[in-house]
């Protein structure tokens, strides 16, 4: 068991930029968020079974000081169970099973609308998002096989959700959803060919729902596949890694008549590294392909709002890391 304590404030300045010399500040405003928490997680074994429950109590409180008052602070309670139970054959596979209930608060953005500052009569959306996880997988653990499988079913209420377009300041707005679902399936495998070669694969699929106002559509910039697999060589302190990863299409509104292309980029590292010291380059996109990891309908200075507009991906680049242990 536990608790923690978190008090937070940041403040925002609205600065403009004459001529790229003068420079001059306007409004100011000062967000206060506070949180307090406190769980209690329990594990029982009994024969093959194992059953463990998580009970986490969390207290937010939100405040503002600008031009234009609060009025009072913004206050949230929570209290999110979980329950599971996992069922060993022997002593490298076992199957589990477990059932959660997880909330959030709306970020001070969400609150405001996509606005940075609080507006005279703006309606606050306070409303918390709330999720039921259910799962159910299978793991196996051997010498050389590492496989894991995960079916997930979650069921939201009230979600908050990516509407499709930017706030002023660049932030990509939400708004908050009926009803709506998310489910797949998640593998991970690891097989050591041999004592210098080891494989991986990992993929998810996920298939999304959103029910608002009598219609049904997919989320935003929610790929329905996302795939990495990997080859590496790892002996004698030198590491040769080659990663590819996979995105399918995703949409950018909300219509779902817009979409992120799919995309596939290799990654590589190269490295040698020992107990004292190691030098890794890693590069990324190899090919130096274009692509997009993701987009928008409308945005600041982008253009109309009648048209998709992209966030373009990184293109071929190195990355140097050294680490030495004293």
């Amino acid at each position: 068991m536990g608790v923690s304590g978190n008090f937070y404030q940041r403040e925002h300045r609205y600065t403009q930029t004459l001529l790229d010399v003068f420079e001059f500040d306007g409004e100011v405003n000062t967000g206060f968020k506070n949180e307090f928490s406190t769980f209690v997680k329990y594990l029982r074994t009994l024969g093959d079974f194992s059953v463990y429950g998580d009970l986490q109590y969390r207290y937010v409180n939100f405040d503002y000081k600008g031009d234009v008052e609060l009025g009072q602070t913004v206050d949230w309670n929570f209290l999110n169970p979980k329950l599971g139970v996992t069922y060993s054959f022997d002593k490298n596979n076992e199957i589990f099973t477990s059932v959660g209930k997880s909330q959030r608060e709306p970020t001070r953005t969400d609150l405001f609308g996509g606005n940075d500052w609080l507006y005279p009569n703006i309606n606050l959306n306070t409303t918390s998002e709330k999720v039921v996880d259910y799962e159910l997988g299978y793991n196996r653990r051997s010498s050389n096989i590492g496989f894991s499988a995960n079916l997930f079913y979650m069921d939201f209420e009230d979600e908050i959700t990516l509407s499709g377009g930017i706030s002023p300041n660049g932030v990509p707005l939400s708004r908050t959803v009926d009803d709506s679902f998310r489910t797949g399936v998640e593998i991970d495998l690891t097989y050591k060919i041999t004592d210098a070669f080891t494989l991986g694969y990992v993929e998810s699929y996920t298939h999304s729902e959103i029910e608002n106002d009598g219609e049904t559509f997919e989320p935003i910039l929610t790929p329905n596949t996302i795939r990495n697999l990997s080859l590496k060589y790892d002996k004698k302190g030198i590491l040769v890694e080659l990663i590819s990863k996979h995105h399918s299409e995703s949409y950018i509104n909300l219509e779902n008549t817009e979409v992120t292309p799919r995309f596939t980029i290799f990654n590589a590292n190269v490295g040698y590294r020992n107990e004292k010291f190691s030098l890794i380059l890693n590069v990324q996109n190899l090919t130096d392909k274009l692509y997009f990891v993701n987009g928008s309908m409308v945005g600041r200075d982008f253009g109309p709002a009648d048209e998709p507009h992209y966030f373009v991906g990184n293109p071929l680049s190195f990355y140097l890391t050294g680490k030495i242990n004293f």
